[in-house]
């Protein structure tokens, strides 16, 4: 399986809110970017990693003293300030290795993996609280929390709102999810001398396109050509 969940209540040692019911409470990691370039834009920080917390009891919890880790022997690499989380509320956590860690905003001191990891998030004194095995994820692909519990692939995260949008239970499947018909040449320039500068430095003619879908589109079954005798010249 692709996720290993394991969740426990949330104890009344996290952050000492007091409750009828342990059974009220259900927090969860909801929604984690490893690799963003522009899923969430950070005035000061930029586009670092993220992680989304959700609180689907109906009552607030406090989430002061409890910690956040990608590393399963040191559980409180990072602790939660004095920050509470509203009933059905959703809370944003950046994730960044260069950043300091601090309060406004939340922001862990360490980055995350794009090639996966685990994520465990405790009580304040030490009780598990919720381990998440993380896949391997691309750019600004999510691994999102469907309302069922399970977990899959999502190519418009939404931090700090419900997961309303398609999860895949594949990357594959998140690449061919895409409508083809919504792809189309945008922008074509036959002679570039200074509008656009490669990665190397050159200037190059150039072909953009533009998919006005609003899911990830695999580019691996088209092709490019400029000979109408030889539609497939040129395979993505």
């Amino acid at each position: 399986m692709l996720c290993m969940l394991l969740l426990l209540p949330l104890l009344s040692a996290c952050g000492g809110l007091q409750l009828s019911s342990e059974a009220d409470f259900l927090l969860v990691i909801n929604e984690v970017v490893s690799s963003n370039t522009r899923s969430l834009v950070h005035e000061r920080l930029g586009t670092p990693d993220w992680i989304e917390l959700y609180n689907a009891s109906n009552a607030p919890v406090s989430l002061a003293g409890c910690g956040l880790s990608d590393n399963p022997r040191e559980p409180h690499k990072w602790v939660f300030p004095e920050v509470t989380i509203p009933a059905g509320g959703y809370l944003v956590v950046y994730c960044d290795s260069g950043a300091a860690s601090g309060e406004e905003p939340l922001c862990t001191g360490f980055g995350l993996s794009r090639g996966g990891e685990t994520l465990l998030l405790s009580g304040k004194y030490y009780n598990l609280l919720m381990q998440l095995v993380l896949p391997e994820l691309t750019s600004d692909v999510s691994y999102a929390r469907r309302d069922d519990g399970s977990y899959g692939y999502c190519a418009s995260p939404t931090p700090g709102e419900k997961n309303d949008r398609p999860i895949y239970d594949s990357l594959d499947a998140l690449m061919d999810g895409g409508d083809p018909s919504s792809l189309m040449l945008n922008e074509v320039l036959p002679v570039n001398k200074t509008s656009y500068t490669a990665s190397d430095g050159g200037y190059y003619p150039y072909a953009e396109f533009y998919n006005g879908s609003s899911e990830a589109l695999r580019l691996s079954s088209f092709y490019l050509t400029d000979d109408e005798t030889n539609p497939r010249k040129w395979q993505m």
